[in-house]
């Protein structure tokens, strides 16, 4: 499967409050992540993610509430 070149990334709401999930589009950036993947950053670049092939984002960049595997859909 061909990676897209831009994703929307769902963002788990904060555990345990019940909180809406938000989302974020993020942007190939040419490079490659630990595991081999291609890199994807938001606009501001504090958001990134490897995203694998088959539609899994795992940040690279972790943050107390957002620290497991996210779902990555892939956008026009």
């Amino acid at each position: 499967m061909a990676l897209a070149h831009r994703y929307l990334i769902i963002l788990p709401g904060r555990p345990g409050c019940h909180a809406p999930q938000s989302n974020t589009v993020v942007t190939a950036t040419g490079r490659t992540g630990p595991g081999g993947h291609p890199v994807y950053t938001d606009e501001t670049g504090r958001l990134r993610v490897e995203i694998t092939d088959h539609g899994t984002a795992r940040l690279i960049t972790p943050t107390p509430l957002h620290h497991g595997p996210l779902h990555a859909e892939p956008l026009p």
